[in-house]
């Protein structure tokens, strides 16, 4: 038997390891396929039997192995101002990420050398890495970067044309079904020609439409659009990760994101200067393999079905702490068709296991397209719409519902599976005369009603799988192809690994149905539940489960996986997702354009039809239906999906989860709805301003955040399932972090040039979306204090957004009253706008973590006062028309009242003389904090801020504006289709 090894600690120059970052394609050093580093040692076996055997025991659940350390890591060693850029999120304790935005500057070129010499080695001196560590501490390969999947926007139009949200909108059905037209008719198919953009950009600005809307697209659409199918779309990037000893640190690493023809624009990622090995490597990668199999070896807990593990990589796992150091296990990462999991190189327990959905080959060809009649998100529309749908080639003449790399459809036992006529596709798959019929199908043998509802899972599937995929997620999504089951005997709606399962509970048949209180509906029916179901897997993809060869630059000729020598990539901190639920509301959301998640399933679960359209959400957590909104203004009476108070269900309205026995945290579902109801907003700003492509810049954005978030260090103690007020301070990071990430996104593609100023407008709109549930761009660490300190600094932001207080006159056509709803877009002859502010947050974060309303002293530490400022010129020179300093209030006591946010509505005689003078109205907000009581007097500079300088200061962006227009007879002609 081996005798344990000395523990290592990492620190200074004398430590023994070897800091390794790698640049330009990113790929870690040594420790891949099944070659062993430590062999020794003759009984092995024996020994692994013997340790198993004593922690075995300690596994209670075999679910989740791995919990959140218990420990905080100490502090970040001092931070000195950034040579190379400037900080957003800096690490508070050992472990933790970090996010650096750079000046925009032309790619100069130069060797991966050249590249870490100007920009990694810096940064990493000054985030508290001694030189000495740095020195010959460095494999840098000589590989080309990574470019990021660009989105396919030709196929994301085709399929975005194809949801629900469209057919209720008449004006976005009109512009789909003039792109339809017109791409066909450019290819002779449904494949867009040899330029399958043009059509869009075409109908956009206006062609092919009557005069009237023809004008209307050109003044809406045109510099938005050109914007967005340019430069923004095309990115690369680059990843290193940290080395000890030769070992890839798992979850660890520097990241360089960029657009093509510039130098990388963010710096970002997560790295230990400090920490301790605790164990050691005896066991071999193939060793490792035979413990995950095999229960006498091991725990056997590693597989969720039987099946030899792809790869054995040999990665240090961070996990826990000792004497506020990180402390790193030497493990082997595990990958099975069906899941990840981390094997302890030394004894073979089982460390962490994640199901994922693993990485295989591209579809094949697809052959037969038929046309699919599916419900309309859900039955409570009573009716259905065609919906393209693809399957594999027929044989004997008929085809069923499988298609070849993405997913085969089970029906429930005795129920027979679907078959189609090859010859009569594609007006085959129709729904049956009365559409309601599979509603309460349960048991029942009804051959028609299964048929139609095998068909409309299939196709909506489909349709949210194309619409993601084309988004530019990995490739090979799903993999391996998923396994689609309906349950007749039970209500499911769930997902693990590769298998997802919808039914019904078996009261849902019989008199009274579907008006059965307590009853729940098929999960299948209900479009967002699937949705909600598949945005597991898409979260999974893009964090824990990508590809393991994600950081290299692309394979040579030949290669199907990463090469002799290249060894793994570091895969992003699964809890950092899990946290929210895998945004799993967030892509029911997205995929069915409504912000009401499962109000079919859950309509009558708090009375027959009651939930129905969420006309009363459910409250407590995990429940049903949700609803992604919350009020405005907010107050403390209210809190729906605000931060904090959304994160708890209380008796008593306001207040703070814990502050009571009456209170219960609704754990990852109640902060995956804050995070839910943030993007929501983010999304309907968006399309206020652009409706077709503001909602394809959101999805693209939304997959390539994703893809960029979850590095930062999981500190809170807690376990996932009861997430309690001491993790305040871990949810406000996360959510944080997503809103920076997000709103980097539109500073990075729009920094040249004035024809990108109607873009670098709309980061705008991601600042007011995260302000109106309650998180702005600034870091945790500004936010956090001591409890017994008597004066915290201030902590205040600006933030604006315009909106129409009053309803559109009779005369605005249906058709475009969405856009002026949204305060985008006036008509010159109708009311004035208002505008909200937010001037802050109105908590602090304790030391513990727990979020902290300050009632004393000088209350929220929001900035106390704000001026708006509307011009016709985006520089404020021409016709500026200023607000009175106005005052917010700020204490939390009040529960009745907002606190760091107001309101101010433009004087009418000032708004007509305004909107005479120009097309744009712009707009701006400054708030501050004076001295005295008088808010126009004496401002301090430290308080200072405003909105046209996002994330303290961060980007200096233009002035967001609205669009005046004028009710032309055109515009009075156009009817809803």
């Amino acid at each position: 038997m081996k005798r344990r090894g000395r523990r290592s600690r990492g620190t200074g120059s004398k430590a023994r390891r070897v800091l390794g970052l790698l640049l330009a394609g990113g790929s870690l050093l040594l420790a891949c396929g099944d070659r062993p580093v430590d062999d020794t040692g003759a009984d092995t076996k024996d020994h692994g039997k013997a340790v198993g055997a004593r922690l075995k025991d300690r596994l209670a659940d075999k679910e989740r192995l791995w919990t959140p350390p218990q420990v905080r890591a100490g502090r970040w060693p001092s931070l000195r101002p950034l040579r190379t850029g400037r900080a957003a999120l800096t690490p508070r304790a050992l472990g933790e990420g970090f996010l650096v935005f750079l000046p925009v500057l032309p790619d100069k070129g130069g060797s991966p050398q050249d590249l870490f010499e100007r920009l990694v080695r810096p940064m990493l001196e000054d985030l508290g890495f001694a030189e000495k560590q740095l020195e010959d501490s460095f494999w840098i390969p000589d590989e080309r970067n990574v470019t990021l999947p660009e989105p396919d926007l030709d196929a994301m139009l085709r399929w975005i044309c194809r949801s629900p949200e469209v057919d209720e909108n008449p004006l976005d059905r009109r512009l789909c079904d003039v792109y339809t037209q017109r791409s066909s008719a450019a290819s002779g198919d449904d494949s867009g020609g040899d330029d399958p953009l043009a059509a869009w950009v075409q109908a956009m600005h206006g062609e092919g439409l009557d005069q009237g809307l023809a004008q209307k697209w050109r003044d809406l659409t045109k510099p938005e659009t050109e914007l967005f199918f340019g430069q923004g779309v095309r990115q690369v990037e680059v990843a290193a990760g940290q080395i000890v000893p030769w070992v890839p640190i798992e979850h660890a690493g520097v990241f360089a994101v960029g657009r093509q023809g510039e130098m990388f624009q963010t710096l970002q990622g997560r790295i230990y200067p400090q920490y301790e090995i605790v164990n050691q490597v005896i066991l071999t990668a193939q060793q490792a393999i035979d413990y995950s199999l095999d229960d006498d070896l091991g725990d056997g807990n590693c597989l969720l079905q039987d099946g030899e593990p792809s790869r054995s990589d040999l990665l240090l796992l961070p996990m826990g702490a000792a004497e506020e150091v990180p402390t790193l296990h030497f493990a082997y990462r595990l990958q099975t068709p069906v899941s990840q999991c981390w094997i302890d190189a030394e004894h073979g327990t089982t460390l962490f296991d994640e199901p994922l959905i693993a990485e295989a080959a591209s579809p094949e060809e697809v052959l037969l397209q038929v046309e699919a009649e599916v419900y309309h998100r859900s039955p409570a529309s009573a009716k259905t719409r065609p919906t393209p749908m693809y399957v594999d080639a027929a044989e004997d003449g008929f085809y069923g519902l499988h298609l070849d790399g993405t997913m085969t459809l089970v029906p429930p036992p005795g129920i027979e599976a679907f078959a189609g006529d090859a010859a009569a596709a594609p007006a085959d798959v129709t729904a049956s005369e009365d559409v309601t019929a599979p509603v309460c199908i349960g048991t029942a043998d009804d051959s028609e009603a299964w048929r139609f509802l095998q068909v409309d899972l299939f196709a909506t599937l489909q349709r949210q799988i194309e619409t993601v995929r084309a988004a530019g997620l990995f490739d090979s999504f799903p993999d391996p192809p998923l396994q689609v089951e309906l349950v007749a005997d039970e209500y499911k709606a769930e997902v693990k690994g590769s298998a997802m399962r919808f039914g019904f509970d078996p009261e849902a048949q019989g008199e009274g149905c579907p008006d059965i209180e307590g009853l729940r509906l098929g999960a299948s029916q209900d479009h967002s539940v699937v949705a909600h179901e598949l945005g597991h897997l898409i979260s999974r993809h893009l964090t824990s489960n990508r590809p393991v060869d994600w950081c290299h630059s692309p394979a040579a000729a030949g290669e199907s996986e990463v090469a002799p020598g290249r060894p793994p990539c570091p895969v992003p901190n699964p809890l950092e997702l899990q946290i929210f639920h895998d945004h799993a509301d967030t892509w029911a959301n997205t995929l069915e354009g409504t912000p009401c998640w499962g109000d079919w399933v859950g309509r009558n679960l708090a009375g027959p039809g009651v939930g129905q359209a969420c006309q009363e959400p459910a409250e407590d957590a995990g429940s049903m239906p949700r609803l992604a909104t919350v009020g405005l203004p907010f107050v403390a009476q209210q809190p729906r999906n605000h931060f904090p108070e959304g994160r708890c269900d209380t008796e008593i309205p306001g207040q703070l989860c814990g502050d009571s026995a009456d209170s219960s945290f609704r754990g990852p579902y109640g902060d995956g709805q804050i995070a839910a109801t943030a993007l929501w907003q983010l999304r309907q700003g968006l399309a206020g301003r652009q409706p077709i492509v503001g909602r394809l810049q959101f999805l693209v954005r939304l997959v390539r955040t994703l893809r960029h978030v979850g590095w930062d260090g999981w500190q809170c103690g807690a376990e996932l399932d009861s997430v309690d007020r001491a993790c305040d301070q871990e949810i406000y990071a996360g959510l944080s972090e997503l809103e920076f990430q997000l709103a980097r996104q539109w500073a990075e593609a729009l920094s040249r040039g004035p024809s990108q100023r109607p873009g670098a407008e709309m980061l705008n709109e991601v600042t007011a979306a995260f302000a109106k549930v309650g998180i702005f761009l600034i870091p945790a660490a500004l936010l956090v204090t001591p409890l017994d300190a008597e004066v915290s600094p201030r902590v205040g932001d600006a933030v604006i957004d315009a909106f129409m207080p009053d309803e559109p006159s009779p005369a605005v056509p249906e058709a475009l009253r969405p856009f002026l709803a949204s305060g985008d877009h006036l008509l010159v002859d109708g009311p004035p706008p208002a505008f909200h502010v937010w001037t802050g947050p109105r908590y602090l974060l304790q030391e513990d973590g727990q979020a902290w309303l300050r009632d004393g002293l000088d209350g929220a530490p929001c900035n106390r006062c704000f001026q708006v400022e509307v011009a016709t010129d985006a520089a404020f020179r021409d016709a500026l028309v200023a607000s009175p300093w106005t005052a917010v209030d700020t204490d939390p006591t009040n529960r009745r009242q907002a606190q760091c946010y107001g309101q101010w509505r433009l004087p009418e005689a000032q708004w007509r003389a305004l909107s005479a003078q120009g097309e744009r109205l712009y707009y701006r907000v400054t708030t501050h904090t004076p001295r005295g009581d008088d808010c126009s007097v004496g401002d301090q500079p430290e308080s200072k801020r405003q909105s046209t300088r996002p994330g303290q200061g961060l980007w200096h962006v233009p002035a967001p504006s609205v669009r005046l227009h004028r009710l032309s007879a055109g515009l009075a002609s156009l009817k809803s289709p």
